[in-house]
């Protein structure tokens, strides 16, 4: 329906105006009557009013006064004139002024209707025009949104860049207004890791949304910058600066930091680099830094650290290297109580220490070579164990301390308790990884990067056991899986296609109909019938 205002001095001429045709019947709802020339220029004001019906002669301030004050406003209204001159001198002062119809009094309501129907089909046309300009220009945006993500996500990366494809990507820095040479930071940013642990996936990407958008827009006052994400959906702000600005960052960090936790209530952690000379190696460098030193911030409860290489310590304590050892022998004699215990003793001493990334990171990965070494050679693990490395990913995704000690915990117990190794060890990883699908399957972006992650297993190592020990693939598995559940939940008529693609793990229902047809031979609409 489109508003229509009628303006009119007297008032039995707007009454039937009002009701002389079906106005809904035409596609219009009167939104409201003027006796005046100045209301209704106030009611036309808001932009709300798609049409107009206006007397030419009113007191004080007549209809084409009225019609001059709306074009130089640059109020767009279709515009009925209604007037008792028969003038083309009239006519034509409208017409110039963008009037759409010129009628004259005594009103024929065949004229009428005759008119307001030509205006009806000029506005669907202006509103089809409209929608399509609006979905072609929100594409582009998502477009140019998807290859500004796909572009950053590729240097900011924990792998190698691409060698052979340098050059074209540090030429498009440019196309985010970023300068080569020029001094630069990059800032590393999210939700603390209890968030996290606590959030569904689904809530836990709208968050972090939320969090990028709430940030880049109050960051706007401190720096200029150029907003992106990185491989585990974090923040990342690369923006100007000079190299004497040290002291003013930290106050521009506190305050970023205060004033979203005031707005959303949320706490986030930060993470910055030190100042460097851009280029693409440099970027991906500096990436590596300001991530690190998230996590320092995320694992030490603090609002932000920035990246200071001096304090980056590698060197364990004697008191750390003692348990290390410890562990060691509890792994050996298979002490399962006592490895708990000293399990606890460690975590609660990196918990309590502000040690350094580079630090902590030594530590677990002492920890894991010390208790592969050991265990028994007969398990049928990998010998270097770099399957159970995954701890460092789990960091960099936001994960505290806790959290990480059971998963390696739940792991080496696992190996321990084995009842018939080889092959039970690795029954153990496939059985988590099983579990872990059943419990999360429902997640968008379920798939085999996911699960090893999360049991610290290394994805060509778990893809490898899980295929040779149930016959299928992971992404098979989790495809019948998503296929059984949705059998069910077609028996409820209740539920449309997109309902039961989203249960499922599904974001499109057409792709979720189009696996469901490749894996059972008919569409779900056919199979529930």
């Amino acid at each position: 329906m489109y508003k229509v205002l009628i303006v009119d001095d007297e008032y039995y001429i707007r009454q039937r105006l009002r009701t002389c045709i079906d106005w809904e019947q035409e596609g219009f709802s009167i939104g409201g009557l003027a006796q005046n020339a100045t209301e209704a220029f106030n009611l036309l004001s808001d932009g709300s009013f798609r049409l107009a019906v206006i007397d030419i002669s009113m007191p004080q301030k007549d209809g084409l006064t009225l019609i001059r004050e709306l074009y130089e406003n640059q109020i767009d209204t279709k515009i009925i004139i209604l007037s008792g001159y028969g003038t083309f001198e009239y006519a034509q002062k409208a017409i110039t002024f963008g009037v759409t119809e010129y009628l004259l009094k005594p009103l024929d309501e065949d004229e009428l209707l005759t008119s307001i129907r030509k205006i009806k089909k000029h506005l669907d046309k202006e509103q089809k025009s409209y929608l399509m300009n609006q979905e072609r220009c929100h594409s582009n945006y998502l477009l140019n949104l998807i290859q500004k993500n796909t572009y950053f996500k590729t240097i900011l990366t924990n792998q190698p860049l691409p060698i052979f494809n340098l050059r074209s990507l540090e030429h498009s820095l440019a196309d985010y207004d970023l300068k080569i040479g020029f001094p630069y930071r990059i800032m590393v940013f999210d939700l603390e890791s209890k968030y996290m642990q606590s959030l569904s996936f689904e809530n836990l990407r709208l968050y972090q949304s939320i969090i990028g958008n709430v940030v880049s827009e109050l960051a706007q006052n401190f720096f200029r910058f150029v907003h992106a994400s990185d491989i585990y959906s974090h923040g990342v702000l690369i923006f100007a600066c000079e190299n004497d600005q040290s002291p003013e960052l930290l106050s521009h960090l506190d305050s970023l930091v205060k004033q979203t936790k005031a707005i959303l209530n949320l706490d986030i952690c930060l993470g910055c680099s030190d100042v460097f000379s851009l280029s693409l190696e440099e970027l991906n460098a500096q990436y590596h830094y300001a991530l690190r030193a998230y996590v320092q911030s995320n694992l030490q409860k603090r609002s932000y650290v920035v990246f200071d290489s001096a304090k980056q310590s590698t060197s364990l304590s004697f008191s750390v290297d003692m348990i290390l050892e410890k562990i060691k022998v509890l792994v050996s004699s298979k002490d399962e109580s006592g490895l708990c215990d000293a399990m606890d003793e460690l975590f609660m001493r990196l918990e309590q220490d502000a040690f350094s990334f580079f630090s902590l990171d030594q530590t677990l990965f002492k920890l894991i070579t010390n208790c592969s070494l050991g265990l028994d050679t007969d398990l049928g693990l990998p010998d270097d164990f770099s399957f159970l490395l995954g701890y460092k990913e789990l960091l960099f995704t936001g994960y505290d301390l806790h959290y990480i000690k059971q998963i390696i915990l739940q792991r080496f117990l696992s190996i321990l308790t084995a009842k018939h190794a080889p092959s039970g060890t690795k029954d153990m990883l496939i059985d988590d990884a099983i579990a872990f699908i059943n419990e999360h399957y429902t997640q968008y972006d379920m798939n085999l990067g996911l699960i090893s992650k999360n049991l610290l297993i290394s994805p060509s190592y778990l893809s490898t056991v899980f295929k040779k020990t149930t016959g299928i693939s992971i992404n098979q598995y989790i495809t019948k899986l998503r296929m059984e559940k949705a059998q069910d939940y077609l028996k409820n008529n209740q539920l449309t296609l997109t309902d039961i693609a989203q249960k499922i793990g599904y974001n499109d229902s057409f792709y979720f109909s189009k696996v469901f047809k490749r894996y059972f031979g008919v569409s779900p609409s056919v199979y529930r019938n």
